[in-house]
C-alpha cells in the first residue's frame, strides 16, 4: 500500500513511520511521498536522509499572501494521485483540509492529535499542552483518527494515555505525548493496511483476532529497544 505523509514541522512522526518500515515492523507499506507546506520544516531534511521523495507545496504565495485553499488542496491531490497513493497520514500537518480533499480520501486519510479527543480539539502543538495544564487535567494523551469535514472530529481509531505530572511544563508533557505518538501511529496504519478497521455510525472497531496484537507487540519490540523501553513501558500507556 502506497502511503503519503503530510507534515509541516520537524517530522518526528514521519521519522517513526519510516523507521518502523525500515525495521520490518510496519509491513506492506511503501512511503510514496512526503508533502510539506513550509520550506523551513525539518521534516524535509528527514525525508532526504530517508530517501523518501518530498514535494514542497507552500500555502503562501511569494509575496506572503495566502493561496486560495481550493487551489492549494487541488495541487496536493494531484501529487497524491500521480503517486498512486492509497492512504494519507497527517503527521503534524497544520492546515485544515476541505471537503474536496476529504471526499477524495474518505476513510483513507488519518490524523494524529496530541490530546485525548474530543478534549482540546482544534488546538495545535504546545497550545494543546498549555490548555491541558491550565485546566488541571490529570491525564492527557494522543488520538489517531480518520479525518472528516470537521476539525479533529473524525472517527477515532486509537488512543493512548499519558499521566500528567505535577511538575510538567507544556514542553515536558509534549515530549512524553510525542513518544507515545511514535508508537501508536504505525500501529494504526498497520491496522488499516491489514483491513482490520471497520467504521460504523462513526465508530471504529478494530479486529485484533488471530493474535494480531501479540504479533504487533513482538515486532515493535525492535523499535522499543532503540529507546531503552520494554513492552511494559508501551502497553501500560495504551
Amino acid at each position: 500500500m502506497k502511503l503519503a505523509i503530510l507534515a509541516s514541522s520537524e517530522g518526528t512522526i514521519f521519522q517513526s513511520i519510516v523507521d518502523h518500515i525500515k525495521l520490518g515492523i510496519l509491513v506492506g507499506v511503501e512511503p510514496a511521498v512526503l508533502v510539506c507546506n513550509r520550506p523551513e520544516a525539518g521534516v524535509l531534511k528527514r525525508a532526504e536522509r530517508a530517501g523518501v521523495h518530498a514535494v514542497l507545496i507552500p500555502h503562501k504565495r511569494p509575496d506572503g499572501s495566502r493561496r486560495d485553499r481550493e487551489e492549494f488542496e487541488a495541487e496536493i491531490v494531484d501529487i497524491l494521485k500521480s503517486k498512486g497513493v492509497d492512504l494519507v497520514f497527517l503527521a503534524g500537518w497544520d492546515k485544515v483540509l476541505g471537503p474536496a480533499f476529504v471526499n477524495e480520501f474518505k476513510l483513507r486519510a488519518m490524523n494524529v492529535h496530541p490530546s485525548l479527543l474530543p478534549a482540546f480539539a482544534g488546538l495545535y502543538g504546545l497550545e494543546v499542552h498549555k490548555n491541558v495544564l491550565s485546566r488541571g487535567c490529570k491525564v492527557s494523551g494522543t488520538t489517531v483518527h480518520y479525518i472528516d469535514y470537521g476539525i479533529d472530529t473524525g472517527p477515532i481509531i486509537l488512543q493512548a494515555a499519558v499521566r500528567v505530572r505535577s511538575d510538567d511544563t507544556p514542553e515536558s508533557l509534549s515530549e512524553r505525548v510525542r513518544m507515545v505518538e511514535r508508537l501508536i501511529v504505525p500501529m494504526a496504519i498497520q491496522l488499516h493496511v491489514d483491513g482490520r478497521l471497520e467504521v460504523k455510525d462513526n465508530v471504529v472497531r478494530a479486529d485484533l483476532s488471530g493474535h494480531w496484537l501479540d504479533m504487533w507487540r513482538k515486532r515493535q519490540s525492535r523499535y522499543l529497544s532503540r529507546w531503552g523501553l520494554g513492552d511494559e513501558d508501551l502497553f501500560l500507556s495504551l
